[in-house]
This record gives structure tokens, sequence and C-alpha cells, in this order.
């Protein structure tokens, strides 16, 4: 009774001492003016249009932190700080943002090597497979600022790898602020000239199969409405149309030149892709993040059809044969739920990891399995995948004029993907290990990048 009494009489006191001090409130600041300072001023309009901020409103740091972490995620902007003077009045206070952003001429160069845990046939133009890959990506641009907030671009890009080249252009427009809403649309146009290589989406074909591209069309068009502070809803559409020829299956070794093996040509090919999605994004920046977290829930369709089928066989090489095959087609719609947290351990380092995860139907005509076509497939379709990564800044150089970082990445992400039913198809679920270290290094003119990968597709766990 002694110990209850002295309980009663230590609550009753903890709720005088709550009472009596309050939990203080975060200190708030009324921003009577917003100054941005930076090396391009066209932007500036852009820049503080993203703020999401009003002149003459009241916020608090975290609003102030949020507001610069927003203006940090542009993909012009390298860096962003904040700092608070004194305005014209008691109370009131002058919000000076200082943001590097990048120069008009822009270019992001990079070099994949990856090492595979069996033979992959990567070069559909070869008919190859192999245990190694180089991959190299180039592309140049430039960027003109329109009006206060609008942004026209244009850049030419190269992928190549040890088997086949792809180029191509692109021009596009962005436009922020749209209505004064701080609406984000953007609109871009590409093409594409020999040899891109998609391979589609699991759903539309388990047999994991990937598709050549001789020359093709893009369009896209994407959509950012700001809810709050942090959180907005997106909307993106990309329509791809073009000539095809060939096609592989990623799993399928292959070996010799093509007049070993059958290829099947296609006359034309199409896939679109549309998706709406609710995300919440507190991270720090685009590209290599240090702190905050990004939630994502929404809808995808894809759909994929090709037409003018003809499967050319070598069995005999003197006469080649040409079967006409039937026209393929697939669509699917996935919900997708994901997240990823990002955790600043040292003012240097970082630590991320996250977890995605996706489920919906998919509808396939005509698809080929063990040399059989079927007709029509509905199909259950499955996925989800867990990831972790560290970053640390190796060296880090500010100086006006010259802002450049040097990045060590490290990480590994572990996927999975299946269909009900299954089909019988050796490779379902289809399971997949990569695991990753490289090199980033940026400017204000663009960026480097060096990346080892190993690749494990396949029955990763079994």
């Amino acid at each position: 009774m002694r110990f209850l009494r002295f309980l009663l009489l230590f609550a009753l006191a903890a709720s005088a001492r709550a009472q009596e001090s309050p939990a203080a409130e975060p200190a708030s600041f009324r921003i009577e003016t917003i100054t941005v300072e930076t090396t391009r001023e066209a932007a500036a309009g852009i820049i503080e249009a993203e703020t999401l901020l009003e002149e003459g409103g009241t916020y608090d740091e975290d609003d102030l932190r949020q507001a610069v972490s927003r203006v940090h995620r542009l993909p012009f902007v390298l860096g962003a700080d904040f700092s608070l003077r004194r305005g014209s009045e008691r109370g009131a206070y002058e919000l000076v943002i200082q943001a590097h952003t990048a120069r008009w001429f822009f270019f992001d160069h990079g070099y994949q090597f990856a090492r595979f845990d069996q033979f992959y046939a990567l070069d559909t133009n070869f008919a190859r497979s192999k245990y190694f890959n180089i991959n190299q990506t180039g592309l140049i641009g430039s960027r003109v600022f329109l009006g206060r907030s609008g942004v026209l671009y244009g850049s030419f890009g190269l992928q190549q790898d040890s088997g086949s080249d792809e180029s191509g252009g692109q021009v596009g427009y962005t436009q922020y602020d749209l209505f004064g809403r701080g609406i984000v649309a953007n609109v871009s146009y590409s093409r594409h000239a020999c040899c891109g290589t998609v391979v589609l989406p699991f759903g539309i074909d388990p047999n994991l199969a990937a598709w050549e591209w001789e020359e093709d069309d893009q369009a896209s068009l994407s959509l950012a409405i700001p809810l709050s502070a942090h959180r907005s809803l997106q909307f993106a559409w990309t329509e791809r149309q073009g000539k095809a020829r060939q096609h592989t299956r990623v799993l399928e070794p292959t070996f010799g030149f093509p007049f070993l093996d059958e290829i099947l040509f296609a006359g034309d090919q199409g896939f679109r892709r549309v998706d709406a999605r609710w995300v919440q994004d507190t991270s720090d920046d685009p590209l290599l993040p240090s702190r905050g977290t990004v939630l994502s829930a929404g809808l995808e369709y894809a759909s994929y059809e090709a037409e003018d089928l003809i499967e050319r066989s070598f069995a005999d090489p003197s006469l080649p044969t040409d079967t006409p095959r039937p026209p393929f087609q697939g669509e699917q719609l996935l919900a997708e739920l994901s997240a990823t947290r990002h955790w600043s351990v040292t003012p240097r380092q970082s630590v991320s990891a996250g977890g995605q995860v996706s489920f919906g139907q998919s509808r396939v005509t005509n698809l080929e399995v063990d040399e059989v076509i079927l007709a029509k497939t509905d199909l259950d379709v499955y996925g989800g995948s867990v990831s972790a990564r560290h970053l640390l800044r190796l060296r880090s150089h500010r100086e006006p004029g010259d802002f450049s970082d040097l990045y060590l990445e490290t990480g590994g992400t572990l996927g999975i993907e299946a269909t009900s039913p299954d089909l019988a198809l050796r490779d379902n679920p289809l399971e997949r290990l990569e695991l990753f270290t490289g090199i980033t290094w940026r400017n204000q003119w663009g960026r480097l990048r060096f990346i080892f990968t190993y690749l494990d597709l396949g029955e990763v766990l079994g």
C-alpha cells in the first residue's frame, strides 16, 4: 500500500508539472520576403515557386527545411541552403535561399561492368550469350530557361555494349508552377536508331523475352500536382512505336552465329505505359539522397503488341525459310506500394533501405510456351523486392563557380516475380539478386559514373 501511495503521489506531481510547463512549441517565423541567390538568375523564379512558400506566411523550421529539400530535388540544382535575415519590422524575416545550379550545357556518362552467374542472351543482334558485359552510356545536352517558370531542353545519347549500339535524340519542355499552383508538367519526344532492346514486364511475357527495336519514336507526358509540402499526385504516360526485327529469351542460352538459331522478326511493335500514384517525398536529393523518406502507392498499366511476325529458320543455311506467326499482344494492370528510408549516419555517409510490392492481373494473346501457342491467357501477377544501400561522400568541393562531389555507392536488391498459373515455365517464379558498387563524380556540368554489378537471375534462393 505504501508503494501504491508513492506511485499515486508521483503521478499527481508529474501531472501538475506538465500543466505548469506545457511542451514547447516549435519556433515559427513570419517570412516577409523570399530571396534566391543563384549563379543562374533565370532559374530564380522556378526555385522560389518550388518552395511552395508565400511571402507573408508563417512557417516553422521544418517547413523551411522541406522547402529547401524540394528545391534540392530540382534536376538543375546541385545544392541548396537557407538562412534567415531580419526583416523590415520586428518578428519579420527575409528567407534567403542559396542555390548552386547546373550550367546550360550538361553531360551524363557512365560505364557499367556486369558479371553474371550464368550465360545470359543479351545480344539479339548476334544471338550470343555471355558471363560478362560492359555497357557504356553517354549523353550530352543543353537547357534554356523560358520566361519565369519554363525550361526547354534537348539531348543526344549513345549506348554501347559488346554487341550493339543504340543512339537517339530527345527534346522536351518542363513548365513549373503551372496555373500558379506549384504544378509541374513535362512533355518530351525522342527518336532512337538501331538497336535498342526492351525486356517486357514479367506479367506480359513470363518467358522474360528481350525484343530488339530497329528504330522507334517515343513520346512522354508527366504531371505532378502538389497536395501539401511534401505530398503529391503524379501521373505519367509513355508511348513507344517503331520497327523491330528480332527477339530472344534472356535465360535461354544460345551460341554461335544467327544461321545456327531461329530468329523471330517483327514488322511493327508498340509499348505503352500509364501510371498514377500518390507520393510522399522528404528526401534531400533526387540522385544521391542522404536523408528522408519516399513513400509511393499507385496503379500502373502497361501494354505491348507486335504484328507481322515472321520466324526465320536457318536449318538449311543455303535456303532460309520464313514462317508467318500470329500477332502477339499483352497487357497488365498492377497496384504498387513502395517505401524507401534514408538515414544520415555521419556528415559524410548515409544508409538506405527500401521495399516494394505489386499485385494485379494480365492478359496475353498468342503466348508461346514450350513451342505451343496459347490463344488467350489470363494471369494473376505478383512481385516484391527489398533493397539496401550505403553512400559515402569521398570528396566535396565548394567554391563560387566550382561545385563538385565524389561519392562511393554500395548496395543490393533481392526481388521476386511470379504469375498464377505458372504455365509450367522453368523460371516461374523468377528471382533476381543484384549487388553493385560504384563511384559517382558530379559537378555543375554533369555526372560521370563507374558501376560494377553482379547479377543472378532465375532460382537465386533455390
